[in-house]
């Protein structure tokens, strides 16, 4: 992510680690922010947030900058965090095997222990403030926020 004076870099290396990194404009070395595999960066509602996690745990940050960078833990997730988007005042993150809503930086488990543990969410699209559509590996998964359901829609081979 391009920020003022340089880019924000996130590194996700599975069991291996990542960082959080921030590459100056000018040439040198870039600077380690937090180490941890880093899954999304983003900006929202004029913050910058980044997400963290893997395995059976993930974590929503802000991450602040004044003389030098400095971060806080908003939410704890007991599940790895995959993607997510923002629509409207809030953001929706996919994860492992749930679904979440973080509004005013406090996380709402809205679907938990899903059949797509496994399938890799990968995107999340939100219509409005009922359907909203995931992508995971071999379909398409649509969630009905208002009648708590789960559609899976996969390629009929004909």
């Amino acid at each position: 992510m391009e920020i003022e004076d340089g880019t924000l870099i996130g590194e996700n290396k599975g069991e291996f680690g990542g960082a959080l990194y921030f590459q100056p404009k000018e040439d040198r070395e870039k600077i380690e922010i937090k180490f941890g595999n880093i899954v999304d960066i983003f900006r929202f509602q004029n913050k910058i947030y980044f997400t963290e996690g893997s395995g059976i745990w993930g974590s929503l940050y802000e991450l602040k900058k004044d003389s030098a960078f400095t971060y806080n833990k908003i939410e704890s997730f007991g599940d790895a965090l995959e993607a997510l988007t923002i629509f409207n005042d809030s953001i929706y993150i996919a994860s492992f095997h749930g679904f979440y809503k973080v509004v005013d930086q406090k996380a709402t488990l809205l679907f938990r222990k899903q059949f797509w543990e496994g399938l890799y969410p990968n995107s999340v699209v939100v219509f409005d403030e009922e359907n909203i559509f995931m992508g995971i590996r071999s379909g398409i998964v649509k969630l009905n926020l208002v009648k708590k359901t789960v559609n899976f829609y996969t390629e009929k081979e004909i």
